[in-house]
């Protein structure tokens, strides 16, 4: 669809003009199509990284003066530089134009893989420019404050540590995110049973990327603080063996955790029948899996995992999700997400919340019906 209008775009009344056979001097534009027409046709094509809403302001005056709010509608940037250079064109822009539904923003490359080894990979560049890196992260921040009004979808490849707190307090109109946590508003919700003013309200889908070094599994003790209209949370490439940050998934699905409060804050709230919690793991387990019954699916047997499983099998709410294959891991996961990956979401693609593999859940025998009557 977002194709398809903006090769309609393309035929502006001058050049739709110029394929009849006439003398007479071709009608006014607003003739051919009102501006708030226009308007509407641009809105469905800037869908992409932002390349057609540049365009548009150079297809003629009458067709950027109609679209001109729609010029930084969808953004993808890409790298330190574009991050700042980003950062310093809101500044200039008038805040009525400043209307940002879908962004992505990395530091790195935007590719989905990259064929090296982790230890290789984990070594870095040679050379930081540690004074760059630190106007990007400013940059990331400032651009977050000033499109927080109207985002709608944000993707983030970077790493949530790199934002300083935000003088926005909420996201109101987002409703799709993809991070490895809260971007600046760690320190803006309450933390008690009755949000105030909750930093994500409208927030449905939150895709969790578990990096390194952070754990966004303890965004489970807050989640109804932080987004109380969730309906669905995925949680990518957790580790399989690290019980103790595994185990508030446990907690969130209302499976008693004996003992294990006392050292881990846990989730206290179990998650409402309405939320469906995705989980990826990181890689195959290494340990075997004792089941016989159908193909191996990475899924390891310790207790934490088999709690899991098993809830797969009974509870709606849990989609567990197979671990990568052999092939896969041959080609390490770079970053957090990717500017396709936000692309096909912005234009509708569904792959995400995809639940095509799952590991699919064991069907229980139905106990017979019995029937009480008298002879």
């Amino acid at each position: 669809m977002p194709a398809t209008v903006r090769k309609l775009l393309q035929l502006t009344p001058m050049h739709l003009y110029s394929k009849r056979l006439h003398t007479f001097p071709p009608p006014p534009t607003t003739y051919f199509l009102p501006a708030d027409i226009w308007y509407i046709i641009a809105s469905y094509a800037c869908t992409d990284g932002g390349a057609t809403g540049l365009s548009l302001s150079r297809v003629s005056k009458f067709i950027r003066a109609s679209t001109v709010a729609l010029k930084l509608q969808s953004v993808s940037i890409s790298g330190h530089r574009q991050v700042i250079a980003f950062h310093k064109l809101l500044l200039r822009t008038p805040s009525s134009l400043r209307r940002t539904r879908f962004l992505y923003i990395s530091f790195g490359p935007t590719y989905a893989y990259v064929g090296v080894r982790m230890a290789d990979r984990m070594m870095g560049p040679p050379e930081i420019n540690h004074q760059e890196i630190q106007q990007a992260s400013d940059a990331c921040g400032g651009i977050l404050e000033e499109v927080s009004e109207s985002l709608e979808i944000l993707y983030l490849n970077v790493p949530v540590a790199h934002f300083r707190p935000l003088s926005v307090g909420s996201f109101p109109r987002l409703v799709e995110m993809t991070s490895d946590g809260l971007p600046g508003l760690a320190e803006s919700f309450e933390t008690g049973d009755e949000p105030t003013r909750p930093p994500c309200p409208r927030l449905r889908r939150w895709h969790l990327v578990c990096q390194l070094r952070t754990h966004p599994t303890t965004l489970l003790i807050y989640l109804h603080n932080i987004a109380p209209a969730i309906t669905h949370l995925r949680f990518s490439r957790f580790q399989q063996n690290r019980e103790n940050n595994n185990h508030h998934f446990l907690a969130a699905l209302g499976v008693p955790t004996d003992g294990l409060s006392d050292r881990w804050d846990l989730p206290t709230r179990e998650l409402p029948a309405s939320v469906r919690l995705y989980l990826k793991p990181f890689e195959r387990a290494t340990w075997t899996h004792m089941s016989t019954s159908g193909p191996y699916d990475g899924i390891g047997n310790n207790p934490c995992m088999v709690a899991l499983r098993h809830l797969n099998d009974v509870d709606s709410r849990m989609v567990l999700l197979r671990a990568p294959t052999c092939a896969e891991e041959n080609w390490v996961r770079f970053g957090i997400c990717t500017a396709r990956e936000w692309q096909e979401r912005v234009n509708g693609d569904d792959e995400c919340w995809s639940v095509s593999d799952r590991v699919p859940p064991k069907a229980f025998p139905r106990r017979p019906r019995l029937d009480v009557g008298t002879d």
